[in-house]
């Protein structure tokens, strides 16, 4: 028998970061077998504790709050699929964190996050706010092993290709060559 796969939300509670999206999503797909840990704190703590309860999800999803050190590399470790689904986002760390630890990563299609998720293949992208978007693409990652798999692979090769020191003083040093 699979294992109960692991989701992950690491980030602010608040509107902007699709954590009420989230929440409904997984509820749409709560007769599947995944186990959902969202840390972080914000305005919307008090919703997501009340959110878990009213829907009967405490036996699925986990509200830590903020963790920091070694329980937020344990939380990266253990993980089999990252959520991103932001309505805005820069370059998000967070993103790049848990593609490092090869974990196939749901994200919206904003900001910096097309820079590095490149659709279907470092990962998924998701239009923001999109729900049913949203759960179709944690069911699919759910029930496919081998694409999470390729897609948590492919992702980590991505971010070390191209957000380590080294791969930055590469691409600095042959741009300043062309420039002579």
């Amino acid at each position: 028998i699979n294992p109960i796969t692991k989701i992950l939300f690491i980030g602010w509670m608040e509107k902007n970061k699709g954590v009420i999206e989230i929440l409904n999503a997984l509820n749409q797909i709560k007769h599947l077998e995944f186990e959902c840990k969202l840390a972080g704190s914000g305005s919307l703590n008090k919703y997501v504790e009340d959110y878990i309860q009213n829907n009967n999800l405490s036996s699925k999803v986990k509200f830590l709050g903020w963790v920091i050190g070694e329980e937020k590399s344990k939380l990266l470790k253990e993980a089999d699929i990252f959520l991103l689904p932001s309505f805005l986002e820069g370059y998000p760390n967070a993103l790049l964190e848990a593609m490092q630890y090869e974990i196939a990563s749901i994200a919206s299609n904003v900001g910096g996050i097309p820079d590095v998720i490149i659709n279907n293949e470092t990962g998924i992208l998701i239009e923001p706010g999109n729900e049913l978007q949203l759960a179709n693409a944690i069911e699919f990652l759910i029930q496919d092993n081998a694409t999470r798999k390729a897609l948590g692979e492919n992702g980590r090769k991505r971010v070390v290709n191209n957000n380590t020191i080294s791969s930055a003083e590469s691409k600095f040093l042959s741009n300043i060559f062309e420039l002579f």
